[in-house]
């Protein structure tokens, strides 16, 4: 408590987080995976029937921000610029700020100590339901990170070039070409880490995955 850095706890809500953010520890083992599988049932059932947009595709998306709140488009078109992003992640940060509290309820829905925190979580304020965004965890998104690379091939050398011509080309390439690649294969990295799958979708995968054991 001295030396270590923790959450600050002043309140019943950043009580409350705190509690759930280590429940496993405090909780048996038998009643930790009894309510988290509850918590987890109802979160993918509550999922088959959210807003499809939740599960849009996340690279087309930036993607699409990308162009159109460029300076490009600022300067060639300001009828089309906008706040892709911003505007189409709305319904994300909505959503969040719902199922976090949905979520600690199905958890301790048989726990004595928080029946009278269930009346409470009715009236919110919208400061306190931000703050209950910290525990959400969405169980549609892919947790393993799966390491990998793909390799950026460098333009051909051209032997009827100088040395010093050729390096300018190579930086040229590098600006125009590879700069690019690059930062398109790192923006679909991270929107694949946060992508929601279809919750019908995915369990019919791992149902297949599992019968092939």
């Amino acid at each position: 408590m001295t030396h270590d850095s923790h959450e600050t706890y002043d309140d019943v809500v950043e009580q409350k987080i705190f509690k759930f953010k280590y429940r496993q520890n405090a909780d048996s083992l038998e009643t930790y995976e009894r309510r988290n599988q509850r918590m987890i049932n109802r979160f993918l059932e509550r999922a088959k029937t959210r807003d499809p947009m939740l599960e849009q595709d996340l690279y087309e998306l930036f993607s699409v921000d990308a162009r159109d709140s460029s300076m490009a488009t600022f300067v060639n078109d300001r009828s089309k610029l906008r706040n892709v992003a911003g505007e189409e992640t709305r319904p994300f940060r909505e959503y969040m700020v719902n199922e976090s509290v949905q979520q600690y309820r199905d958890y301790f829905e048989d726990d004595p100590e928080d029946q009278e925190f269930f009346e409470y979580l009715d009236n919110l304020t919208n400061r306190d339901k931000i703050r209950f965004m910290e525990i959400f965890e969405d169980y549609t998104q892919e947790k393993q990170d799966f390491k990998s690379y793909i390799m950026i091939q460098k333009r051909e050398f051209n032997p009827q070039l100088s040395y010093f011509q050729n390096m300018c080309l190579d930086l040229v390439d590098f600006k125009d070409r590879v700069r690019p690649l690059q930062r398109d294969i790192s923006m679909l990295e991270y929107s694949n880490k946060y992508q929601k799958q279809n919750v019908d979708q995915m369990l019919e995968e791992r149902k297949q995955y599992y019968q092939t054991l």
